[in-house]
């Protein structure tokens, strides 16, 4: 389809699509709103960075009723960022049409939420336990609900937020559409969907769990711990990357990395569980309007930011799943454009090398990278004044390293034919990277 128009979309809905810079539909928009506008529910698999979020939206704006302001749909997303970056698409769209649209998450006052309950709303955006704790408050009645969506579905199951969905799904009518978007498709995302949807339409976009676009360049280096400083410094400053991700696996890692960064006069902001919703809020929104930085973040970030000019994804800490590599590099390359990706791997994780290559089906380039003009740098005098700060403080002060955001997940070594993560068996004599080794 070239334009939404030719969907059969209301011309007022169209119009406000437009409005919004929505003007062509994707593939998956093309395949999914026409299923969901004719009342069939969905069950989407799709990679991130596809154009999910109006898949869902649009269906729903077009048959939702007008004046009723009382809660028509509901949209579950695994994190705050994602339900606000849903809010920030649907508000664009639904205000001009007079419907209003309400995100409630946790680490914020219930209050305003509650209030704005009150004064009436038709679409509710949220993570899964703001909202069945305003339920089971009284403050949330889903009876009316028409429309429900679990967005991400398979990384709250990742997050343990699944039970909590069913428990919502179960204090919504049973006569409503149901759909259901996630990049991967496991067995209890598809017994949910058999138990509680009706007449499903199953929509692959030629994906499995183990795909990324081919479109992002994947480079790597190994270096010891003492080093890794050196290293990042040194891709920066041969890359020069315009805007980037920089991914680590705590939170106090992100936190000392981007004071490093501030103190080799390098614009970086950090971004992790371990802030108030209003400093994360911050951090994405100054990341997002401006035209080049870094943002510092953990795997709170690996799913749901969509942010288009993200041109690099680099792992300072390499992650312990290949599954999440996946979810990294997906913050990059989107809607189809080009992107990098690099990774600083430690001596000790020559085989998550192999392991990565081997479920994601990719081939890493090392780079050389001249770390020697950095050796200089005093990293040592920096960590020192980084844990004599209040930051540092905050964020448990000992244990240095060991402080992760839910979700992240634990990679246990590699997977031998484990057919539900890539049914893949380690390779004889194989080295990292793919090479195979000379007997």
């Amino acid at each position: 389809m070239s334009s939404f128009a030719e969907l059969g979309l209301k011309n007022d809905l169209v119009a406000a699509l437009e409005k919004a810079g929505f003007v062509e539909p994707t593939e998956v928009q093309s395949k999914c709103i026409p299923e969901a506008v004719k009342g069939k529910e969905l069950l989407v698999k799709s990679k991130t960075g596809t154009g999910k979020t109006l898949a869902f939206l649009t269906p729903i704006l077009e048959k939702l009723e007008r004046g009723t302001h009382s809660v028509s749909a509901i949209i579950l997303a695994p994190t705050r960022e994602l339900a606000l970056q849903i809010e920030s698409v649907a508000e664009g769209i639904a205000r001009p049409l007079g419907y209003r649209v309400l995100t409630v998450y946790g680490g914020v006052s219930l209050n305003p939420q509650i209030e704005s309950l009150r004064h009436g709303i038709d679409i509710v955006v949220g993570t899964p336990g703001r909202v069945l704790d305003l339920i089971e408050r009284g403050d949330l009645n889903l009876h009316r609900v028409k429309f429900m969506v679990l967005d991400e579905a398979d990384i709250m199951l990742d997050m343990g937020f699944i039970d909590d969905c069913e428990k919502i799904i179960e204090q919504t009518p049973e006569e409503k559409q149901m759909m259901m978007f996630s990049a991967t498709i496991p067995i209890k995302i598809k017994s949910i969907a058999s138990t509680y949807m009706h007449n499903v339409t199953y929509v692959d976009m030629n994906t499995d769990e183990t795909s990324i676009v081919e479109n992002i360049e994947h480079n790597y280096a190994i270096s010891s711990s003492s080093y890794k400083f050196s290293t990042i410094l040194a891709y920066l400053s041969k890359y020069k990357p315009k805007k980037a991700i920089v991914f680590t696996n705590t939170q106090r890692s992100a936190s000392m990395l981007n004071h490093i960064l501030h103190s080799q006069s390098i614009n970086s902001a950090v971004l992790h569980g371990g802030m108030t919703q209003q400093k994360r809020r911050i951090a994405i929104d100054r990341f997002r309007a401006s035209p080049e930085g870094m943002l510092i973040a953990t795997n709170v970030a690996a799913r749901g930011i969509d942010i288009m000019d993200v041109g690099d994804i680099i792992n300072f800490d390499a992650p312990e799943d290949p599954i999440v590599y996946i979810h990294r590099v997906g913050r990059t390359a989107r809607m189809q454009n080009s992107g990098r990706a690099f990774t600083i791997f430690g001596y000790d994780q020559r085989d998550l090398i192999y392991d990565i290559e081997e479920f994601c089906r990719i081939k890493f380039r090392k780079v050389d990278l001249d770390i020697e003009k950095f050796k200089g740098v005093d990293f040592g005098r920096e960590i020192s004044k980084f844990r004599e700060s209040y930051e540092y403080k905050s964020l448990g002060g000992r244990n240095f390293g060991r402080d992760r955001d839910r979700g992240s997940s634990n990679y246990r070594g590699p997977r031998r034919d484990n057919r539900s993560r890539g049914g893949f068996r380690r390779g004889p004599n194989r080295r990292p990277g793919g090479e195979r080794q000379q007997q």
